[in-house]
């Protein structure tokens, strides 16, 4: 499980104070975690309540090129940087 901690939460949303960002994740359904003097979330449900509400997708991080001399260019770089010297 990770953590995502309000400072956190309070760069993304823009909210400066714990109140308010407690409402915030009261609206998405979002359980607080209390541990010691700092409230946490789990990133991963965070991410998913965000995504159901502001229809969001994450992107896929890996290039995929989709023409055909984007593809022979990709191979080639992959075989040059795999082979051993």
């Amino acid at each position: 499980m990770q953590l995502l901690f309000f400072s956190d939460i309070k760069t993304l949303t823009g909210y400066t104070d714990n109140r308010s960002v407690k409402t915030f994740l009261g609206e998405l359904r979002v359980p607080v975690l209390r541990i010691g003097r700092n409230n946490a979330v789990d990133k991963a449900v965070f991410e998913a309540q965000m995504e159901k509400r502001y229809r969001v997708q994450q992107r896929s991080k890996t290039y995929i090129p989709k023409e055909k001399t984007a593809i022979a260019f990709a191979t080639e770089l992959h075989d040059l940087l795999s082979k051993e010297n």
